[in-house]
């Protein structure tokens, strides 16, 4: 997946690059010519721009200024290599993983329940972004906790998601702590732990969820959403590939 776009500008020539997440290596994108140079700094801006909203529109008026090659260069490697997952960026770029593969559980009888709403909690205060799923290691039922850098936006009237679903498991319901005057975290704790207890794959994930635009921009809310999908809760085995 690629984390964002630089370039390495000389003299002569202005050399686009894509840094791959992971191993941060860099991959060639294109090269612009000495005549090109004043729009390296906007072909990198609208790339990445492009990176989080997936709007082609103010990317096409840079790329309608430069050469068909490099044109050609650019949207072969958008095609190929750019592949959206939702959730992954923001406006401030890439969503950093920060802390991942903390687990809890079991949960029983109130057993490390607080323990668990308070960490994420404070995860929730920080405006980190959320990621916990269920699953099962030795017979007994775990959370597996994932934070990122940041909530990602989801504009108003999109489907509430910054996590994408298993491919072909149908959700059974979506909760969204909008809808509960409780306090959000114990709430979709609560409501993630009634799904569990019946043998669902539950997941618990946050978002930035749009409102109506104003001249600062989009007003959002920051919410979670309980996801209780049809299958069973699966084990941590499986849950690596997902």
């Amino acid at each position: 997946m690629i984390r964002e776009f630089v370039a390495h500008t000389s003299p002569g020539k202005g050399r686009i690059f894509a840094l791959v997440d992971g191993d941060y290596s860099l991959e060639a994108v294109t090269t612009l010519g000495s005549n090109d140079l004043n729009l390296v700094a906007a072909l990198v801006s609208g790339l990445n721009n492009y990176l989080a909203d997936r709007d082609e529109a103010p990317l096409t008026a840079i790329l309608d200024q430069l050469p068909n090659a490099v044109q050609i260069a650019i949207r072969n490697f958008i095609k190929t290599r750019c592949h959206f997952e939702v959730g992954m960026y923001t406006d401030c770029g890439f969503n950093e993983v920060v802390r991942q593969e903390v687990s809890f559980g079991p949960l029983r009888a109130g057993f490390l329940v607080e323990e668990f709403t308070d960490y994420l909690a404070a995860a929730y205060m920080l405006g980190l972004g959320i990621r916990v799923t269920n699953e099962v290691d030795d017979g007994e039922v775990f959370w597996s906790v994932e934070l990122r850098a940041d909530e990602a936006f989801i504009p108003a009237g999109e489907e509430p998601r910054t996590w994408p679903l298993p491919p072909d498991v149908p959700v059974l319901s979506i909760w969204i702590s909008e809808s509960t005057h409780d306090g959000p975290t114990a709430s979709a704790v609560r409501a993630a732990l009634d799904a569990s207890e019946k043998g669902h794959w539950t997941r618990i994930h946050t978002i930035a969820h749009g409102g109506v635009r104003s001249t600062r921009g989009w007003s959002a809310t920051s919410e979670f959403v309980v996801d209780v999908l049809d299958a069973p809760i699966p084990t941590a085995k499986e849950n690596l590939t997902t």
